[in-house]
């Protein structure tokens, strides 16, 4: 007779039969319905099978030229535009920054003597290599919208190209036109012009630049923003005139009007020049 004790008990005595070691089938899960479905709600529609019909351009004259895929176009302005909108405004405006120049004094000495004065004296403009510049910048704006006319597609080696050849013919002009005056012993005169044009020509680049956003970013803005500028070329070349005959023609005789004549005859060429490249084009 086997001892039991309170934390055991004699498993031998109970029948073989409960420790059954087989794992008993469980019966198939049924998947958790999260809805109804149209199924059970929509009758089955059928779907007639699709019937091959001749096509309609098929025997006719009007025939495929393009049939391999084509490229498509961005439609956009290239990177180097925008590149160069953002160098010339910070030329721009390092150039105010440096030479303290005051916009107001600016638009002054268009039409009066003395402001001109004294912004050639408060900012230090007595140097014809300072004073270049001005007209530089507006002729690399100028560049920009001349190379999109004339060369659509052109990289940023033709602006450079562009921006250069006007620039060297700005630089051309204005010796010339010191040419003229030492022929006519009319330098002061002459370089006194020369200054008004510089200052005619700061202030159209200060508005030609902003402009020229527009002209390339905004939709349908190109033609606008270019008559636009147009007409304030127009306006600030007659102006130019005007002054030009306050300064050469205030003692009438005949060297200042000989000397303005011509200085009208290399104004004018330019402008000839541009207009005939757009009738041209």
């Amino acid at each position: 007779m086997p001892e039991y004790t309170a934390d055991s008990m004699d498993l031998t005595l109970l029948p073989f039969w409960q420790w059954d070691t087989a794992v008993a089938e469980q019966p198939p899960t049924r998947e958790a319905s999260v809805g109804l479905t149209l199924d059970s709600l929509l009758p089955h529609r059928e779907v007639p099978e699709a019937m091959p019909r001749p096509s309609m351009f098929r025997h006719h004259q009007l025939q495929v030229e393009h049939g391999a895929a084509m490229p498509r176009n961005a439609g956009g302005e290239p990177v180097w535009v925008f590149g160069a909108l953002v160098l010339l405004s910070g030329l721009l405006c390092l150039y105010y920054r440096i030479r303290k120049v005051k916009l107001l004094l600016l638009l002054k000495s268009t039409v009066d003597g003395r402001a001109l004065d004294r912004l050639v004296r408060d900012s230090n403009l007595n140097r014809d290599v300072v004073m270049v510049s001005m007209g530089l910048l507006l002729m690399a704006a100028v560049a920009l919208p001349a190379v999109r006319l004339l060369w659509p597609g052109a990289d940023w080696w033709a602006y450079v190209a562009a921006a250069a050849g006007l620039g060297l013919l700005y630089v051309l002009r204005n010796g010339l036109m010191r040419f003229l005056g030492n022929v006519f012993e009319r330098r002061q005169e002459v370089s006194r012009y020369i200054t008004r044009n510089y200052v005619y020509h700061l202030v159209e680049a200060t508005v030609a630049v902003p402009l020229l956003y527009f002209h390339f970013y905004l939709p349908s803005g190109g033609m606008p923003v270019l008559v636009a500028l147009a007409v304030l070329a127009g306006v600030a070349f007659v102006m130019r005139l005007v002054q030009g005959v306050k300064i050469f023609l205030t003692h009438a005789n005949g060297v200042g009007f000989y000397l303005f004549y011509y200085l009208c005859i290399v104004e004018l060429v330019p402008v000839v020049v541009l207009l005939r490249v757009l009738i041209a084009q």
